[in-house]
């Protein structure tokens, strides 16, 4: 009894529900719990459908078949214990493997002293241009990356530290033919699709020749957002870090990491894919649950001007949406818990934590 005492502690926790309302948990923890929506997220997360994926049955950490994803988050000491712990206590651990860029080098640890502990790694990379060169730190972690991870997986995804990756409907993507016939011929980089607007280059391309060349030889730049993240194949990695060294791929800028991939990559004649369905509805989404189908604001809308507009209010998700952006850990939680512990034949929420796949530290 103590344990389920624990575990409905730190689920209060993680949802900000006191535990003085703890009664309501006593006799039916289940349909309490998750009867709790947080931040109106829930008529968006009900619409999504987890994809069923025998690579992810049994120990995924251990998986040698296709697809293999290493999941590369970046993150800062300050969020070491809250959206990252929360992103190791739940999607990431789906990844093959899971890493952490930040700042500082730690490790995070998840269901710490139990039989089911795991720990991840958070690398501290050595960056002489300056802790502001956003850029330029995003490149030795590509390098980084390159150096002890190109051979040994499929896809690489880049998130941040506020995302949600729903892992199944990833692999289930992966499968698809149209992505497996090119997975090993051309470069690919899946996520959701900006475009930025051509008055905003010069903020960003401050070199007045390289901006010129730019204009003289594409209309806008596509670029994915780096917020739900992205992934990209092995041959996309290898273009990009050898590309980086180029004049072209803005050595001494200091731009967002997304943007400037973007830009470095477009020089090679290669653009973000559309994930959308075949309906139109966004498989990556760059915003919340609870502010995806909100009428968009303004910038919203200048920003997929070319990559087929934005959603209105009242449409839905694609069924198979693959991320989220925006998420703090209680949602990060309340999620997981909706997909993988709130379903027709789910595990009550009492054994949320104990099965080894999805651990509460």
């Amino acid at each position: 009894m103590w344990v389920l005492s624990l575990l409905l502690s730190v689920a209060y926790a993680r949802l900000g529900v006191s535990q003085d309302t703890s009664e309501l948990f006593s006799t039916d923890s289940s349909s309490n719990l998750c009867a709790i929506a947080l931040e109106e997220s829930q008529g968006i997360v009900d619409l999504v459908e987890v994809a069923l994926d025998e690579t992810l049955s049994q120990d995924f950490r251990s998986n040698d078949k296709y697809p293999r994803v290493l999941c590369m988050v970046n993150t800062v000491s300050t969020r070491h214990n809250t959206t990252a712990q929360a992103i190791a206590e739940t999607w990431g651990q789906r990844c093959t493997k899971l890493v952490f860029f930040s700042n500082t080098s730690d490790t995070i640890v998840v269901a710490a002293g139990s039989k089911a502990e795991y720990r991840f790694d958070v690398i501290s990379v050595d960056v002489p241009a300056g802790k502001d060169h956003t850029w330029q730190i995003q490149k030795a972690r590509l390098e980084y990356v390159y150096t002890h991870f190109r051979n040994d997986f499929d896809w690489f995804y880049k998130a941040d530290d506020d995302a949600y990756v729903i892992m199944e409907n990833l692999h289930n993507y992966l499968k698809r033919p149209e992505i497996l016939d090119k997975t090993l011929q051309e470069p690919m980089q899946l996520g959701h699709r900006f475009s930025l607007p051509d008055e905003f280059l010069p903020f960003y391309i401050k070199n007045d020749t390289l901006a010129s060349l730019w204009l003289s030889t594409w209309d806008h730049l596509i670029y994915s957002s780096g917020g739900p993240g992205y992934a990209i194949n092995a041959l996309y990695l290898d273009q990009l870090v050898k590309s980086m060294i180029k004049p072209t791929c803005l050595p001494d800028s200091n731009v967002p990491i997304d943007l400037a991939i973007a830009f470095c990559m477009t020089w090679n004649g290669v653009s973000p894919w559309n994930t959308r369905d075949h309906d139109g509805h966004d498989r990556w989404h760059a915003v919340s649950p609870g502010d995806d189908f909100i009428t968009p604001v303004y910038w919203f809308q200048m920003y997929h001007q070319h990559v087929g507009g934005v959603h209105a209010m009242l449409e839905r998700p694609a069924p198979d949406s693959v991320a989220f952006h925006y998420i703090s850990p209680e949602l990060m939680h309340h999620i997981d818990r909706s997909l993988y512990r709130c379903r027709e034949n789910s595990q009550d929420i009492t054994s949320f934590g104990l099965d080894g796949q999805v651990m509460i530290s």
